[in-house]
């Protein structure tokens, strides 16, 4: 997680990162998300992922939506459905910051966010 309000501390660690790489099919990019948080500190959760590595579509990235008070910086969803894979053709990222303080009860919470991921997915065979 990052707390940049603008992302442009991210968008100069992704330049930073990429001038070091010299072949240019081996370079970065990054999924951001907004900033997060119920009070007045917020965060951003980044997804660097090399555009070369593994052939893969972003099918969709969100925040999880599913109540209030679930999460002090709610979880940032990222779904990728990946080329070349005779096993693997979907996979799902769940980045999420707990609260130290609530700690027990966002882990708990966590279990909702699979759950529903889970569902989404039967939803659709």
């Amino acid at each position: 997680e990052l707390n940049d309000q603008t992302g442009s501390i991210t968008a100069k660690l992704l330049e930073n990162v990429n001038k070091l790489i010299t072949k240019e099919s081996d370079k970065f990019n990054v999924m951001l998300s907004n900033q997060l948080g119920d009070t007045s500190y917020k965060e951003r959760f980044a997804y660097f992922y090399r555009t070369n590595n593994v052939q893969f579509t972003i099918v969709s990235d969100y925040v999880y939506d599913g109540g209030k008070g679930l999460f002090e910086r709610s979880p940032y969803i990222m779904k990728i459905q990946i080329s070349r894979s005779r096993t693997l053709t979907y996979l799902t990222f769940v980045g999420v910051h707990l609260k130290p303080e609530n700690v027990y009860s966002e882990f708990k919470n966590l279990r909702k966010v699979v759950d529903e991921l889970d569902s989404k997915r039967q939803n659709k065979r």
